[in-house]
């Protein structure tokens, strides 16, 4: 009930700017015009227009495969965890949430800090950094199953999250930056619904063809 309410809320209180501004022609860098009398595109036509977008595509295409083993391993992890090492359904979940709650917060912070104070306004820097990442992370995962202890497969996990989580920042930002020009909601729903459908390891590969061209 919180997420609805909340929604309720912000549609009862919130104004959106864009919709008060006169139509001023493309934003430069985008792929889209500024907004119009006509309102927002339709789903179609954002679709159409973005998959024309080699970056995008591969963006695309690095969410979904990533997002589809992620899914998996998070639902196999505490079983593993329990048969492994023979630890209780509440250890296994107290652990695991700060392995991912925690490791999470520090990779995403982590990822921005380093994309802002090293490769600003660099994007192709910050998709190969992201490969790199991602290529990280599947390597201390690997230890996860490698470990003979569970508190030194919980640190282990919690580095490669660390490391895995550090792509949200720029990733998004990047995604954002190619729909800068589209109202929110059809452009948003490409890039969240392919989060639900198809590993790591062909995501690294799409973060560096995206790293290849042109962003926009």
């Amino acid at each position: 009930m919180p997420g609805p309410l909340l929604a309720a809320l912000a549609w009862l209180t919130l104004k959106e700017p864009r919709r008060a501004l006169p139509t001023a022609g493309a934003v430069v860098g985008t792929l889209f015009p500024g907004p119009s009398k006509q309102g927002a595109p339709s789903l179609r036509e954002v679709c159409a227009t973005l998959y024309g977008n080699v970056t995008f595509r591969h963006l695309l295409l690095c969410l979904a495969v990533f997002f589809f083993f992620s899914y998996g391993m998070l639902q196999w992890q505490p079983a593993f965890f329990m048969r492994s090492f023979g630890l209780s359904s509440g250890l296994v979940g107290s652990w695991l949430a700060v392995s991912y709650g925690l490791a999470t917060l520090v990779g995403t912070y982590l990822g921005g800090e380093l994309a802002t104070r090293y490769a600003p306004h660099d994007e192709p820097l910050q998709l190969k950094g992201m490969a790199w990442a991602l290529g990280v992370s599947g390597l201390l995962s690997v230890f996860v199953y490698l470990s003979s202890n569970a508190f030194v497969a919980f640190i282990w996990l919690g580095l490669a999250t660390i490391a895995q989580n550090t792509l949200n920042g720029p990733l998004f930002s990047t995604i954002q930056t190619l729909v800068l020009g589209m109202r929110g909601g059809p452009a948003k729903r490409c890039p969240r619904t392919s989060q639900h459908y198809p590993s790591n390891g062909t995501r690294p590969v799409a973060l560096l063809l995206s790293s290849r061209r042109n962003i926009i």
